[in-house]
């Protein structure tokens, strides 16, 4: 049984940092009840050797430093300061675990999250892991890596964080390796106005190109995100410069964006469920031959896929998704997007006059065997917004829209939108093939072929 220093002893404790003390929750105000500092006796055995805690016990600590593994065995570790990037265990020895247990801050999400706050692991070294903890009430992170190789989450809860739930930063170094699976990350009780950040995020050098994390796996995580955030940042999972890896059987509710994949290269984006985002279900921004297969997005405030960037994504494939609910456009790519290829997707117009796919500024466009339907509100299935042209679209099946199967709008002086060819599709209550409208000097060539 752990002794009771004396009241009288508390300035003296309190200046070498041995205890805290808080009010109990007794009807007697006057009351003083010393909450026990269990750092040091912690520390000292990790120091020497793999440790396994006290089932069921709390233990309040200032900072745990570890060198050898940590079991909680069901325990709970208690931060009790609230210093500045303050964690209640750094793991800084390669191959350490931390498993078992309930790591728990002192943070209010009525108040900012802050990234120079307090968070709950603080990872400096390569192949250490984290497995079955459960994480909540910390201002800044959940989970924090630095840039170290192959580390790994699994079968871990992280809840109620001010900035991020997990953040992994190559910031300095290339790395290789990384596990994020079977995790809840619950952000959905902070206000909508105030969360800054997103869930996950696993990134390389965001000025320095050749500096990137890959060979990352993220797979059946629930992200559970505030219903419209004010901060677009305010993402399920965001990568960035993180390249590949697969990204499977996730499920994102709520947040701005479902899943965003900035500066991405050979990325495999697999089964995943997209819900309720306010702006799109996936993004590919920048990036490089990725691939999307057999994901749903289920409503979303603007488009359900966006493929963008300020140079533009090439060799992105798209095949078996299916989209739904959407505020805008099922697809739309934009900018110097290039070598885009859609197929046996199901896409479902659910706005008024909008298009399926909404093609700005793109170019080199496969639209292979999906299953297109406008609902009888669609405008047209695919718009061709200041585009080159060299568009493909065969097989499949295109339904119910109110102008024709294809727009074309240009603008763009010289520009000819040339190159279309549109062939065994089944086509059922479209007025026409195409329509156009031109301005401002924009052509239109002669080799556009719809066979309806």
């Amino acid at each position: 049984m752990r002794k009771r220093l004396p009241i009288a002893l508390l300035c003296v404790v309190l200046s070498i940092s041995v205890s805290s003390c808080r009010k109990s929750a007794g009807t007697d105000s006057g009351n003083v009840v010393l909450i026990d500092n269990d750092t040091q006796t912690i520390q000292s055995q990790l120091n020497t050797g793999d440790v396994t805690l006290e089932a069921g016990k709390t233990y309040h600590v200032t900072g745990l430093k570890l060198t050898h593994s940590l079991d909680l065995n069901g325990a709970t570790i208690n931060l009790i300061t609230n210093n500045p990037y303050s964690y209640a265990i750094t793991v800084s020895a390669p191959g350490v675990r931390v498993s078992n247990g309930t790591i728990t801050g002192s943070w209010n999400n009525q108040t900012a999250g802050n990234p120079a706050g307090y968070g709950a692991i603080n990872i400096t070294a390569a192949k250490c892991s984290v497995s079955h903890v459960n994480i909540s009430a910390f201002s800044s992170y959940g989970i924090y890596s630095a840039a170290v190789d192959s580390t790994s989450v699994t079968y871990c809860s992280i809840s109620n964080t001010g900035y991020i739930g997990f953040f992994f930063n190559a910031e300095n170094a290339v790395t290789a390796g990384g596990t994020f699976s079977n995790n809840t990350v619950d952000r959905s009780m902070l206000p909508p106005a105030t969360i800054q950040q997103m869930a996950i995020g696993i990134r390389g050098n965001l000025s320095n190109s050749s500096i990137t994390t890959s060979g990352w796996v993220i797979a059946n995580n629930t992200i559970k995100m505030p219903v419209n955030p004010t901060d677009l940042s305010a993402q399920g999972m965001e990568l960035r410069r993180c390249n590949n890896t697969l990204i499977e059987s996730n499920t994102t509710t709520s947040g701005a964006i479902g899943i965003s994949m900035v500066d991405c290269s050979g990325n495999t984006v697999k089964g995943n469920t997209c819900n309720n985002v306010s702006q799109e279900g996936i993004e590919y921004a920048n990036c490089q031959s990725c691939t999307g297969q057999n994901n749903i997005i289920s409503g979303s405030g603007a488009v359900g896929e966006l493929i963008d960037g300020d140079v533009g994504s090439n060799n992105v494939q798209i095949t078996g998704d299916k989209i739904s609910g959407t505020g805008m456009e099922c697809i739309q790519a934009y900018y110097q997007t290039k070598n885009l290829t859609i197929s046996a997707c199901t896409l479902s117009v659910s706005s008024p006059n909008t298009f399926a796919i909404n093609l700005q500024k793109t170019s080199l466009v496969k639209v292979i065997n999906c299953d297109i339907n406008g609902n009888g509100i669609g405008n047209a299935a695919v718009q061709l917004d200041n585009c080159p042209g060299n568009l493909t679209i065969t097989g499949g099946a295109i339904a119910s829209f109110k102008s024709s199967l294809l727009y074309i709008y240009n603008s763009t002086p010289g520009l000819v939108t040339d190159n279309i060819n549109v062939s065994g599709v089944k086509v059922s209550s479209v007025p026409q093939g195409f329509t156009y409208v031109l301005d401002n000097g924009g052509l239109l060539g002669s080799n556009i072929h719809i066979a309806l």
